[in-house]
């Protein structure tokens, strides 16, 4: 009958309102704003204060950018030859060197104490930041939240979220500024 049809279309459209208006925000991955709760109920309790962490977060949304970048890293798709003649040149190394020869009593003290040897720290400097000349541009907290929440290696970007949250707690840096790579990492190696 007509009555019941229009019961019906009535039910079926308040039925799909209500399923929009508790879905997960337009724009986020499904699971988002659950997961959210959860990681701001362990960062609570690892001692990160409620407006650090709303600051924190406020319109952070997983970047698709950073889990792309996260599947197609060169280190998966290149052999190690092709991964070194295409990081690895001239220029690079003449700036190794200056930088080694600049900072080689520092270099010298940290491989007494840590026991890395100094041209594996300087390579590695080059390699990860230019030798501090690019840090990235990536928001950090988005892109660690996106990796914590993604799930390949979700255990390990949760904790290093946390870290980061107490870096921004302990004001060694503001939300504005840290920036790093889109894994996250921040500063100099």
């Amino acid at each position: 009958s007509p009555c019941l049809r229009r019961c019906l279309a009535g039910i079926c459209l308040a039925l799909l309102w209500l399923g929009c208006a508790h879905a997960d925000n337009p724009g986020e991955p499904a699971g988002w704003s659950q997961w959210l709760a959860k990681f701001r109920q362990e960062a609570l309790a690892d001692g990160i204060s409620p407006q650090v962490f709303d600051n924190a977060f406020k319109n952070v949304v997983p970047s698709k950018r950073v889990v792309r970048f996260d599947r197609t890293q060169p280190e998966k798709r290149l052999t190690f030859l092709e991964y070194r003649e295409s990081r690895i040149d001239p220029y690079r190394i003449k700036l190794g060197k200056q930088k080694f020869q600049k900072h080689r009593n520092l270099l010298e003290q940290i491989a007494a104490e840590y026991g890395v040897d100094p041209c594996i720290i300087v390579a590695l400097w080059g390699m990860e930041s230019s030798y501090g000349h690019f840090k990235g541009s990536f928001p950090v907290i988005k892109s660690l939240a996106t990796l914590a929440f993604d799930g390949r290696r979700s255990a390990f970007f949760r904790k290093e979220l946390l870290k980061a949250l107490h870096i921004v707690q302990e004001g060694h840096v503001s939300l504005a500024e840290f920036k790093g790579e889109w894994a996250g990492a921040s500063g100099h190696p």
